[in-house]
């Protein structure tokens, strides 16, 4: 199976260095973890949440933003650890019996970044783990109240990172 990209919507402050071990492995074999940073509203660089916490090169750690493209009240933040930000509040989600119901979390954000990731692989599908996280990490729309809390100050943009804007 041609697995590039994991997408972690989980997360907790317990560390694991099996985890850290299996994600390390996993970037060996090219492929990004991408990992919600937390609904806690705390400074992931001073209190880590794992696995986005772990400085691996095939991290990406995802904060949420609410509507008007502000840091979430809950989300997890690091100016260091935690790297981009997307939408995560009133995110319509499939859910048990066959429904639908609308969540918050960097949980739902996550997914977003993962699948842009996997559009840019869509495009380069032997573009390097380290390249595509590169990448993926520039085509983010600069957004200033996110200056300090994530480290590529902006949010996910997919017209971006494939070149369609």
């Amino acid at each position: 199976v041609n697995v590039r990209v994991i997408s972690a919507s989980w997360g907790s402050t317990a560390r694991s260095r099996a985890l850290e071990d299996v994600i390390r492995k996993a970037y060996d074999e090219g492929i990004l973890f991408v990992a919600a940073a937390g609904n806690a509203s705390t400074d992931n660089d001073q209190t880590p949440h794992y696995p986005s916490s772990y400085n691996l090169g095939n991290m990406v750690s995802v904060a949420a933003l609410n509507r008007n493209d502000q840091l979430a009240s809950f989300s997890n933040y690091g100016a260091k650890s935690v790297n981009v930000a997307a939408p995560g509040e009133e995110i319509l989600s499939t859910w048990l019996e066959h429904g639908f119901s609308e969540k918050k979390g960097t949980s739902m954000a996550t997914p977003f970044v993962a699948g842009v990731a996997v559009l840019i692989l869509s495009q380069n599908p032997k573009m390097s783990v380290d390249d595509l996280r590169a990448k993926l990490l520039k085509s983010v729309d600069p957004i200033d109240s996110l200056k300090g809390k994530v480290s590529s100050g902006g949010r996910i943009n997919a017209a971006k990172a494939v070149g369609a804007e």
